[in-house]
This record gives structure tokens, C-alpha cells and sequence, in this order.
């Protein structure tokens, strides 16, 4: 009697102690998602979010006719965000809802796998190292569709493997509709498109069931390849990075959190010893093959892409796809230090260091483009005396024909619809050419010559500012920089009335 007594009470304290540290797990991941997702969601806009803005600021109709109008626009996303800013408003929360909420979402699902791999642990803990990802938080309250992609890619895997399970019409219809909302999401997700449908015609035992799901994928995404012919898209928005290094594969693979979870193992496997099992398997045989597969193939191909082609691809935006399945596997290696305190401190360590290089400031900025703080500068400055302002937004699509002739209401100029200023804008070149050097001499000298001040804002553009400084030394302009505003450059040129 004692006996059984005795075990219901350890039962009854183990149950409590796992209650405790699940509200532990709990209380990290809620301050995760706080300070790397929620802080940052009303920020200044970056470049492609004013883009986003500047496709939904007249409405949910007017919004598909933009987003064919500019390259790197989606109908779908831009559906969803017209209808976020209808709700709460033209600003910058509104534009960052959908992606905050999208990103919570996949969290979820990301815990609900990691329990169906191995445990509620495990997908306690990929949950949280989701959040701390950097591509992943960077992308959590980003006015852009990453956020969005990756959870119908994540729901697309989930349905997928319900279906090696038991083939039934729900779950194919759930992998269909998800993949094809993906890559509507995003056209740069159709080589994760590709990976579903080989892993599905080779792991799904009913082959010609799998078979029929990724055609009727095909016939729903033809739509889009008529969207696709008929958007004036530039290559260069495609090709704007350099080819990447072997040293840059490296990188993208063995991340910084990486690093540190396998960092924290090793030091667990020395001090522990016992206490910590092997590093393979991660979970099961199966399992891990589409883990690793998941997280590796999508960035080989993007390597690959930019390496052997004109379109330079490998970015952390464009393989966000993949690095869901990293939590997945830091998440397995954390689970072989069998003692759980160490564990525990582990993903306390991990979290305070995702904190650390997020940003410790108090509203912290997922990309380093301070186009509002900039902007309300130069309208300070540039309204009460109507100085004229020299602008250029740091768009490739600025050097195509035409670019001179940009308002404040064009595409390319996006960061003055976000940001607005009643003044004269003189449009800028990206880059110092042959043809845009004859517009900087004839046309733009023609503009400030006439003037005692005049203000620039560039985005980080060496070769027109050289030209600026030149062309303001030889016309008695004393330069005055009013300050950098995160890559974003404001400078004041005044006449030197003293010569």
C-alpha cells in the first residue's frame, strides 16, 4: 500500500515539475516572439516594404493592377495586406500584421511536426528555436511575403506527410491547395514546388494518387504563368547580388545559431558525458533524411542557380523556405543531453543570445534602413524654404530607360509614397554611366544651378556622391551631411557666400 502510495505521489510531483517547465518553455517563447517579432512591427519601412506600401496604398483593386505593374509585386500577398491596411490602416503595423501572424501560425505547426517527430518536448523546443532563427526573424514582421510562404509551405509538409499515413481526399486536397498558395505566395518558392512533388511521388506508396495531386498543382499555378508573361519584370531585380563563394555555402548552412547549439553539445558531451547520447540519428532513419534533405537541397539549388547562371538568387530571403528544418535539428541535437536542467539552460542560453544579436535598443530594426528618420529630416529641412531634394531610392530598375522622368508617385521613387514631402524632387541615377553622366551634367546641373541649397538622399551610393561633391566643389556648394540614417544618406549642399 505504501508502494503504491509512494508512486502516485512521484507520479503526481513529476506531472507538476513538467507542468512547471513547460510554462517555463512557455514564457521563453512568448518573449522570443515579442522582442524579435512584435518590437520591430512598427519600425521604418525598408526599400521593398515601401514597395509594398506604394502597391496597397489605393486599395485592394488598384493593387493588382500595381503589383503587375512593378516587378517583385504579388497579387495574392498584396490582396492580403490591402485588406490588413483596410482594417487598421495605411501604416506600418498594418502592413507587418499579416507576416506577425502568419509567423505565430507556423510556430504552431512547426511544434505540432516536432511533437508528431519525436515529442512534445522536442516540439516545444523547435518552436522556440523557430523564433530565433535570424532569416526567420527577419522575415516575422517584414512587409514582404517571405512570412507568408513559409507557412503555406509549412502546411503544404504537413499535409504531405498525413499523407504517407493514409492516402484520403482531405489530406490531398490540403497538400494541393497549399503548395499552389505558396507559390503564389512567392514565385521564388517553385523549386521548393519541385522537392514536394519528387518527395511525394517517392515516399506516397499510391503512386498515381500522388501523381494526380502534383497535376492538379500544375493546372491551378497556369494562371500564374499568364501573370508571369504578361508583368514587366526586369531581370535585374533577379540578379542584383554577387555570385556567391563556397565560403557564403558554408555560412548559410553552419548559421550562428548553429554554431552555438553545436558549440553547447560538444561542451555537454565533455562535462556531461553519460548524460549525453550520440549525435545520430536525430529522430528516426525516415525522418531525417527529409529533415536534412528539407534543409540542405533548397540551398544547394539556390547556390547553385547563382553560381552557374545570370540570376543571382542566394540571399537569405530566398531560402527561407528551408531553414524551418534547422529548428527541427538543433531542436534533435538539444534532445540528446538527456539531463533536462541542462537542456533547459541550453535554450535559455540560446535565447538570450538570439536577443543579443537581434538588437538590444529598444524598438530594434530588422533591416538597416531608416527611411522614416531620414525622410522627416530632409522634410524639416527641404518644406519650409521649398529646397529642391535630389533623390534616388537605390532601385536597379533607376538605371532602365525612362528613370529620369520618375515622380514622386512612380514605383522607383516608393520610399516618398511611404514618406511624402512637399517639395521639388529631382530624380537621381543608381549609378555613374555614360548616358546618366549626361543627364547629371546637362539636366540636373541645369536644375540646382540656379539655387542656394539644395538636399540629397541617396541610399548608400558612392559613385553619385563623388559626382555631388564634385560638381560642389566646382560651383562654390559647401557640403553639410545632416546625417546617415542607416545606409540612408541625407546631405545639404549650401553656396558658400563667403568666396
Amino acid at each position: 500500500m505504501n508502494i503504491v502510495s509512494n508512486a502516485q505521489s512521484v507520479l503526481a510531483t513529476t506531472t507538476v515539475s513538467e507542468r512547471r517547465t513547460h510554462y517555463f518553455l512557455l514564457f521563453i517563447y512568448m518573449m522570443l516572439v515579442c522582442r524579435l517579432w512584435i518590437m520591430p512591427i512598427g519600425s521604418s519601412l525598408w526599400l521593398d516594404e515601401t514597395a509594398t506600401y506604394w502597391t496597397v496604398m489605393h486599395g485592394a483593386v488598384e493593387s493588382l493592377g500595381r503589383s503587375t505593374a512593378m516587378a517583385g509585386q504579388f497579387h495574392l500577398y498584396m490582396l492580403i495586406v490591402s485588406l490588413s491596411v483596410k482594417m487598421f490602416g495605411l501604416n506600418e503595423i498594418a502592413l507587418r500584421l499579416p507576416s506577425v501572424i502568419a509567423s505565430c501560425i507556423s510556430s504552431y505547426l512547426i511544434f505540432r511536426l516536432g511533437t508528431r517527430f519525436s515529442g512534445l518536448e522536442t516540439g516545444i523546443f523547435a518552436a522556440i528555436l523557430f523564433v530565433c532563427i535570424p532569416e526567420i526573424c527577419t522575415e516575422a514582421s517584414n512587409a514582404r511575403p517571405y512570412a507568408l510562404m513559409v507557412l503555406c509551405s509549412l502546411y503544404a509538409i504537413s499535409y504531405l506527410i498525413k499523407l504517407q499515413d493514409s492516402y484520403n481526399w482531405r489530406n490531398a486536397a490540403g497538400y494541393v491547395i497549399a503548395t499552389t498558395l505558396m507559390v503564389y505566395m512567392h514565385h521564388i518558392s517553385v523549386p521548393f514546388f519541385i522537392l514536394l512533388a519528387i518527395y511525394s511521388t517517392i515516399c506516397i506508396k499510391n503512386k498515381s494518387k500522388a501523381y494526380f495531386a502534383n497535376i492538379i498543382v500544375l493546372v491551378l499555378l497556369l494562371p500564374l504563368i499568364y501573370m508571369i508573361v504578361n508583368t514587366r519584370y526586369d531581370n535585374s531585380t533577379l540578379s542584383f547580388a554577387s555570385t556567391p563563394s563556397f565560403i557564403s555555402l558554408i555560412r548559410a548552412i553552419a548559421t550562428d545559431l548553429a554554431i552555438l547549439v553545436a558549440v553547447i553539445y560538444c561542451a555537454s558531451k565533455i562535462f556531461l558525458r553519460k548524460k549525453v547520447h550520440d549525435l545520430l540519428p536525430f529522430y528516426s532513419s525516415k525522418i531525417d533524411v527529409f529533415i536534412i534533405g528539407w534543409f540542405v537541397i533548397p540551398i544547394m539549388l539556390f547556390y547553385s542557380i547563382s553560381t552557374y547562371t545570370d540570376y543571382k538568387v542566394f540571399i537569405p530571403r530566398y531560402m527561407v523556405l528551408a531553414y524551418p528544418a534547422l529548428a527541427f535539428l538543433l531542436a534533435a541535437t538539444l534532445q540528446k543531453i538527456s539531463l533536462r536542467t541542462s537542456r533547459y539552460a541550453a535554450i535559455a542560453i540560446l535565447s538570450a543570445f538570439s536577443i543579443y544579436i537581434g538588437g538590444l535598443e529598444f524598438s530594434p530594426m530588422h533591416h538597416n534602413e531608416d527611411w522614416r528618420g531620414a525622410l522627416y529630416k530632409a522634410k524639416q529641412i527641404a518644406e519650409p524654404s521649398k529646397i529642391p531634394i535630389l533623390f534616388n531610392s537605390g532601385y536597379l530598375s533607376t538605371q532602365n530607360p525612362g528613370w529620369e522622368h520618375q515622380t514622386s508617385e512612380t514605383p522607383d521613387l516608393s520610399p516618398l509614397s511611404a514618406y511624402k514631402i512637399n517639395t521639388k524632387i529631382i530624380p537621381l541615377p543608381l549609378f555613374v554611366s555614360d548616358k546618366s553622366r549626361q543627364y547629371l551634367d546637362l539636366n540636373v546641373s541645369a536644375e540646382i544651378s540656379s539655387v542656394n541649397s539644395f538636399l540629397v538622399v541617396l541610399r548608400g551610393n558612392q559613385t553619385i556622391d563623388s559626382w555631388l561633391n564634385t560638381y560642389a566643389q566646382s560651383h562654390n556648394f559647401k557640403r553639410h551631411e545632416v546625417g546617415n540614417f542607416h545606409r540612408i544618406l541625407v546631405v545639404r549642399y549650401e553656396k558658400n557666400v563667403s568666396k
